[in-house]
């Protein structure tokens, strides 16, 4: 009897488009977890939520500990945590009295603390309004679109904020960042050196250009970055990466299998230069019926259980274990048909068995997208 696959044309990255899943980035305990992330980041697609011994200096710095946005505590993603500052919290009614550019500044802060994002930029807004030559609200804008995955506008307003303050290291270092959630990593790297010479000590834009590196693939050039990091700042890598818990190297192939049933329906998935830990999950009992990992660049293929289900996938920068998958750099992501079903088939009709071939790749005829899911939905089994 034939065995004939659903063949789905390609992976459409929305990652790249400002719809994938990079906002997935959960918030970490430390205020690191993006979208997408991270991500993120991983962003992570990772960066750790500690400080560079380096900071803008003068009426700069000032501002930006004012308005709780310290770049001294920055993360890969905003990182809620690294804003609550005693002014941070202020009331979200900003203006009280006379409007001004910093009171809006001030209430945007307090909404981008609460990760009321459409908010804050709202306020961001006015505040520019008023000081369209504040260099620092457009990054604190751009920031904000950031976490929603408005990644080109975040890019807009971090080159604006460049235009305004040629020397400002901060703006270049997220500006990097949001580089490297569209996968352009080349620019990423560029924007994260051009950080480096601003700040020589810049231990985040040092780990996340070594991040950056090794997704382009060049993993030795992204250790003596990251090595680079650890010499100004030795917290800088995350706590999971340390010793006792190191990465390890993810290999293709079936983590467990829960599936009752006949496996007689063909699963084929194609990885991109991500490494992915993805979960077969029946539609309707939302039970774990498959979990497997694929490694980048690599292809996994198995036969399933006729049934729907739908499929969650977690990727990030580098592997610790099932566990801690990759660590502070996850990103979880439900996959989805054109049309936005997230749930896939595999059915017997007319003495064929149907499946799916997916692609994880960029494709501008792709049938695939994503949307962000959390690290519960993801875990349970």
């Amino acid at each position: 009897m034939a065995i004939t696959l659903l063949a789905v044309v390609g992976y459409t990255y929305r990652l790249d488009m400002q719809k994938l899943a990079d906002r997935l980035l959960e918030e970490h305990a430390a205020g690191n977890n993006l979208s997408a992330q991270g991500s993120y980041p991983p962003l992570a697609q990772a960066a750790p939520a500690t400080a560079p011994d380096a900071k803008p200096s003068g009426d700069r710095i000032a501002k930006e500990l004012a308005t709780g946005h310290d770049p001294s505590t920055q993360t890969s993603r905003p990182s809620p945590e690294s804003f609550k500052t005693a002014e941070s919290q202020k009331s979200p009614e900003a203006p009280n009295g006379p409007k001004s550019a910093s009171n809006f500044v001030d209430s945007g802060s307090h909404y981008y603390n609460q990760q009321e994002y459409d908010k804050a930029i709202a306020d961001y807004s006015e505040a520019i309004r008023f000081d369209p030559s504040d260099a620092a609200t457009f990054s604190y804008r751009g920031k904000s679109y950031d976490a929603l995955q408005k990644y080109d506008k975040a890019i807009a307003d971090y080159t604006e904020a460049i235009r305004l303050d040629p020397n400002y290291a901060f703006a270049f270092y997220h500006r990097g960042i949001a580089y490297y959630h569209k996968k352009d990593f080349d620019r990423a790297i560029a924007d994260y050196t051009q950080a480096i010479r601003l700040e020589p000590n810049y231990a985040l834009a040092f780990y996340n250009r070594g991040i950056a590196k090794r997704s382009k693939g060049d993993p030795a050039g992204g250790e003596a970055d990251i090595k680079a990091a650890t010499a100004i700042d030795p917290n800088v890598v995350p706590p999971e990466s340390k010793p006792g818990v190191p990465p390890v190297k993810i290999k293709t192939g079936i983590v467990r299998r829960k599936a009752k049933g006949n496996l007689v329906a063909q699963l084929k998935i194609e990885a991109d230069a991500n490494d992915y830990a993805i979960k077969l999950v029946d539609k309707k009992s939302s039970t774990e019926v498959l979990m497997f990992l694929v490694a980048a660049n690599q292809t996994f293929e198995t036969k399933v259980p006729l049934g729907t289900y739908r499929i969650l996938a977690a990727t990030g920068s580098v592997w610790y274990g099932e566990e801690l998958l990759f660590g502070a750099s996850t990103r979880y992501l439900v996959l989805q048909q054109l049309g936005g079903e997230d749930e896939f088939q595999f059915t017997f009709k007319n003495h064929t068995y149907y499946g799916h071939d997916l692609h994880l790749r960029p494709a501008l005829d792709g049938t695939l997208s994503s949307v962000p899911t959390t690290s519960n939905e993801f875990q349970q089994r």
